[in-house]
């Protein structure tokens, strides 16, 4: 489910270039916060500073330390 350009180039950059393919992910990462934050207005009222981004962080991260302090 991934955009064949983009599978290109995780292709290319995880064989040949392992080092670079962290940066080309990150970039790929952050180029995809800026567009759900564009898209879901909602995002804009957190400060993601200090913090994972919404897509780095795993799925109901912030649910459990809340709520279940003692786990």
């Amino acid at each position: 489910m991934v955009n064949p350009i983009v599978q290109g180039w995780i292709n290319y950059y995880g064989r040949f270039y392992k080092s670079m393919l962290y940066a080309v992910l990150r970039r790929i990462n952050d180029y995809l916060v800026r567009w759900a934050m564009r898209k879901y207005k909602g995002l804009h009222r957190h400060s993601w500073s200090g913090h994972a981004h919404p897509i780095d962080a795993p799925p109901c991260s912030g649910q459990i330390d809340g709520r279940h302090a003692t786990l």
